[in-house]
């Protein structure tokens, strides 16, 4: 028999995107994908910090490999949704404030990009960073998501695909500054 003095618990897991739609939920991030980032690396030998449009201080300089892989993602990124973000609760979850990546951009630890650049260790940030795709949640096959990824990137590698300055500020606020300025 049960003792009156122990407590049951239930625990449940729960892979499936939020129910509540305004939760803060990254999903299944898919990171730890490296490249040569260093600037002393032959990689990126030709990039120097005032002539690249998407170096930001303290955080290494992208080779042209990954720069050119983040453009592919970040240019493909709608067509690898369906691979990503598999059901329609996975929409749901793609919500502005939610750290999910509602909008097309990415940034240097941008909780709200799609695509975060992040470093772990400061004393060798070329050496420690990983591209988290948020737009990725426990609902999709994690092979083809992550098949998907990798032809995205490699697409934007072989045509050299143009990557955009990161975006440092919360997305939101920066569609709402870009509103006002065009509005005056």
């Amino acid at each position: 028999g049960k003792d009156s003095s122990s407590k049951e618990e239930a625990v449940s897991l729960m892979t499936a995107p939020p129910p509540a739609a305004a939760a803060a939920a990254a999903g299944s991030l898919s990171g730890s994908l490296s490249w040569q980032m260093s600037a002393g690396s032959a990689a990126a030998a030709d990039r120097q910090p005032g002539s690249s449009s998407h170096y930001v201080p303290g955080y290494p300089l992208l080779s042209s490999v990954a720069s050119g892989f983040l453009a592919g993602l970040l240019e493909h990124l709608p067509a690898l949704l369906p691979f990503t973000a598999a059901t329609n609760n996975s929409y749901a979850r793609l919500l502005p404030g939610t750290w999910s990546g509602a909008h097309a951009c990415w940034g240097w630890d941008n909780r709200e990009a799609p695509l975060r650049l992040t470093c772990a260790n400061a004393a060798d940030p070329a050496g420690s960073c990983n591209i988290e795709v948020k737009a990725f949640d426990a609902t999709a096959n994690p092979y083809i998501g992550l098949v998907a990824i990798m032809a995205a990137g490699m697409r934007g590698i072989q045509e050299a695909a143009s990557l955009p300055p990161p975006l440092q500020v919360e997305p939101a606020a920066a569609l709402a500054a870009a509103a006002a300025a065009a509005a005056a």
